[in-house]
């Protein structure tokens, strides 16, 4: 018995080490994913690093189905897709991500996805989709979610021309990002954006001086983290203003500069708008030629742009069709999920209907049980009280009969001791009295019908037994009121022996003994 218990002991020591073991190496891989995102975050790292760094945390995170893990990680592949200006496949991406948010119901993650969704509709111009999912990142994200949502409203009410409800957007949204505190390069490039932004408004209102300030603080944050993609943009600002402003040196710097650094990280979109921006600039300036130089070398990167478009948009169909299909999945499991609902409430009310018919009926058999008890109740007090006067009457019609016989007697005697015999008047007295003591047809009648509502079951008992006379029912009546011989010689007009040879013949009819017996059966009967 011992060495039995003990090895119940050991056996659940192991399970529950297989089981933190298990445990443990889960653990693992989700840290070693987590490390895997938390260095794609380095301001070193190249697209191709990006790409494999987020395609392994991907793997480990679905091996150890970390939903969390899986809805951040795919978000951050969809942010890369969009800068690559891949729509469909990061609108694709981003709507999978929310999927695993909201399964479950991760606040932050779902704002994460909302943001991203909001910032592909702004690439597909849908300013109407764009601030609904802006505003949904309000709603659920923390302080760097609201303010980046809030500096993307900024930007759809600039791009409407509603200069001044872009720039309160642009400023709070500024204000919530300084009061963070944080470093990281997410939220400086977040800064140094929406600096240029409130400067490009500020420089729409020829506020030239307030532009200048914005964009000095942008192009020192974009410096300070090494985004070379936000210096680009801010010196064709800075182009633009001083173009502005007629100072075409310094147009012309800023312009060359925002072109050498595009060239420097051979971005092709970069190295087209800063060719228009000195374009732009030799125009003014009347020097048509390199106007022109300019103006040319920015149309062949135009076309050459373009082609890798149709190349980038040809790469990217079939990806559109899986999108769609994706959508035309998602949308059969909202209707799936709506039909199973109203089956759900179709079959709740049918219950409801059938109970409530069943309480119906139950209640309504259950006041007809009522009534016809209260029914029956009524009959067998009814009943009971004519058998009680059933019981009377029988008792004082019996009374009668012997109070008659006892008249009778002593008229009787009076007669035989008159010595009237031979008188004519005594005979026909004592026919008379005969005819007295014998009880009638018609009393046999009533005494029945008295007899029947007291003694009910015996009386059809009785009338049942084959082979009796109306006579040895009478004894049988009388027998069962209690009569003596007696008192049933008297009442029936004969003689007591007559009497016991009418009970003995009845109780060979019955196979008794003897007449003795026959109190004693007709009891039990």
């Amino acid at each position: 018995m011992i060495k039995k218990n003990y090895c119940v002991i050991i056996f659940l020591i192991l399970g529950y080490s297989s089981l933190f073991a298990i445990d443990n190496r889960q653990v693992n891989l989700n840290n070693k994913a987590d490390s895997l995102v938390s260095l794609t975050e380095s301001p070193n790292i190249n697209k191709e690093q990006l790409i494999s760094l987020l395609n392994n945390a991907y793997e480990i995170f679905q091996k150890t189905k970390n939903t969390r893990g899986l809805s951040s990680t795919i978000n951050k592949l969809s942010i890369w897709y969009l800068e690559e200006n891949q729509i469909d496949t990061s609108l694709s991406l981003a709507l999978i991500a929310l999927k695993y948010a909201e399964d479950i119901n991760d606040s932050l993650l779902k704002a994460e996805a909302f943001l991203n969704i909001g910032n592909i509709y702004i690439d597909l111009n849908n300013d109407k989709y764009a601030t609904k999912y802006f505003n949904k990142a309000i709603d659920f994200g923390d302080w760097y979610i609201k303010a980046s949502s809030m500096a993307n409203i900024g930007l759809i009410y600039s791009n409407k021309g509603e200069k001044d409800s872009a720039f309160n957007h642009f400023e709070k949204a500024y204000k919530i990002f300084i009061s963070l505190d944080d470093s990281s390069k997410k939220l400086m490039s977040n800064i140094a954006i929406t600096n240029m932004n409130m400067g490009t408004i500020a420089m729409d209102r020829k506020d030239y001086r307030s532009a200048k300030k914005y964009f000095n603080k942008s192009l020192r944050t974009s410096y300070s983290i090494n985004d070379n993609h936000q210096i680009v943009l801010t010196y064709l600002n800075f182009s633009q203003l001083f173009l502005e402003e007629n100072n075409f040196v310094l147009a012309k710097e800023m312009a060359s500069r925002a072109y050498q650094i595009s060239d420097s990280i051979k971005s092709g979109s970069l190295i087209k708008y800063s060719l228009l921006a000195l374009s732009n600039i030799f125009y003014a300036k009347n020097d048509f030629k390199l106007a022109y130089d300019y103006l040319s070398q920015y149309s062949f990167m135009k076309d050459s742009l373009s082609g890798l478009d149709i190349e980038n948009k040809i790469a990217n169909l079939q990806m559109k069709y899986e999108v769609e299909q994706q959508q035309l999945q998602i949308k059969e499991l909202e209707n799936e999920q709506k039909l199973n609902a109203y089956r759900i409430f179709i079959t709740a009310l049918i219950i409801l209907m059938i109970a409530s018919v069943i309480i119906y009926y139950l209640n309504k058999r259950r006041l007809k049980n009522r009534a016809k008890m209260a029914l029956a109740e009524k009959q067998r007090e009814e009943t009971q009280k004519k058998l009680e006067k059933a019981k009377i009457d029988i008792i004082h019609f019996t009374k009668l009969v012997q109070e008659n016989n006892e008249r009778i007697e002593c008229f009787e005697k009076e007669l035989i001791s008159s010595n009237k015999e031979e008188n004519e008047v005594f005979q026909e007295k004592k026919e008379k009295l005969r005819g007295m003591k014998i009880l009638k047809d018609e009393d046999w009648v009533y005494y029945k019908v008295l007899f029947k509502e007291v003694y009910f079951d015996f009386y059809n008992k009785v009338f049942q037994i084959p082979n009796l006379t109306e006579g040895d029912k009478r004894q049988i009546l009388l027998l069962k009121l209690g009569y003596t011989n007696k008192m049933s010689a008297d009442v029936l007009g004969i003689s007591t022996e007559g009497i016991k040879r009418a009970r003995q013949r009845l109780a060979k009819k019955l196979n008794l003994k003897d007449a003795g017996k026959l109190e004693e059966y007709f009891l039990k009967l």
